[in-house]
């Protein structure tokens, strides 16, 4: 999803420099800073997840008897 996004990103850059109106231009150049947050936020949600699961399964049940 990530890379997805990414690519989206860089298409939407490539439209921005090929586009022959202003306003056309902004729209691209808008449109692939979303991409990019999107691609961001995705990104930083799966570290934070798989931050919270390392912890979640790298506890030991029996830490607390011994």
């Amino acid at each position: 999803m990530v890379e997805s996004l990414k690519s989206s990103a860089e298409k939407y850059e490539l439209l921005a420099e090929a586009a022959q109106s202003l306003e056309s231009k902004l729209n691209f150049q808008e449109q692939a800073k979303d991409f990019r947050y999107q691609a961001r936020c995705y990104h930083d949600c799966l570290e934070a997840l798989r931050e919270f699961a390392s912890h979640i399964f790298s506890l030991d049940p029996f830490d607390d008897v011994c």
